[in-house]
């Protein structure tokens, strides 16, 4: 494979996810003035070029919350993710379509057991060949992308008024993924 930055996605190999180096973030309104952030991070999955398939998992377990360890005990709860009976939530892209940089993908997220159509936005970079620091080299591809969900569709139905007629948490969701990819097979 000729290694340059391409003005389209590789049609060809498998690329691994780096978990090392990728996250999934999550933002949902908060009290109507504000915004709630968080990252998952040990995100697993890969890009078939062959295929124009890319698809991930991302263990509810790996979220990143500072703060309150009752918060995070809530996350995990009925009332949001139900990790004890869903443990994961995962991504499936079939429909990959590239014009220049920008990326548009067409598949389905599941979460809490329910799948959903989506379709996500984004952008690519690469691929590039890397040194690395113990003087071997891999080639990498970036792809960042951005969706919106909303929750009441995956039966994350929790909410609280705060005010009259204000509810304490958004129902829509921005789903942010930033990934770094690695070539593991060039076939």
């Amino acid at each position: 494979m000729s290694v340059t930055t391409s003005e389209t996605l590789p049609t060809t190999g498998v690329w691994s996810i780096d978990s090392l180096h990728s996250t999934v973030g999550f933002s949902v309104g908060h009290h109507a003035v504000a915004t709630f952030r968080s990252t998952f991070t040990n995100i697993s999955g890969t890009y078939e070029g062959d295929a124009n398939r890319l698809s991930g998992q991302v263990r509810v377990e790996d979220i990143t919350l500072t703060g309150l360890d009752r918060l995070k005990s809530h996350i995990f709860t009925k009332d949001f993710f139900d990790a004890e009976e869903f443990p994961t939530f995962s991504f499936d892209a079939n429909q990959i379509d590239s014009a220049g940089e920008e990326l548009t993908l067409e598949g389905e997220i599941t979460l809490r057991g329910v799948t959903k159509p989506i379709t996500a936005r984004g952008s690519f970079n690469g691929p590039q060949s890397v040194r690395r620091a113990d003087g071997g080299s891999s080639v990498r591809l970036g792809i960042d992308l951005t969706a919106t969900i909303d929750r009441r569709e995956f039966g994350i139905n929790f909410n609280s008024e705060i005010a009259e007629g204000v509810l304490n948490l958004g129902w829509d969701v921005k789903i942010e993924a930033a990934l770094e990819l690695v070539l593991v097979d060039e076939s």
